[in-house]
């Protein structure tokens, strides 16, 4: 799934990008495991 994150560089470096898509990354997972339960 496409993602684009639009950040103000005086706010946020590239460490917080990896934190923010990691912890996306994780709830997606959990999400698609969830729904596996509920469907399997």
């Amino acid at each position: 799934m496409p993602v684009t994150l639009l950040v103000n560089h005086a706010l946020v470096d590239g460490a917080h990008m990896g934190q923010f898509f990691a912890a996306l990354e994780g709830e997606m997972d959990r999400f698609v495991e969830e729904r596996g339960r509920r469907e399997g």
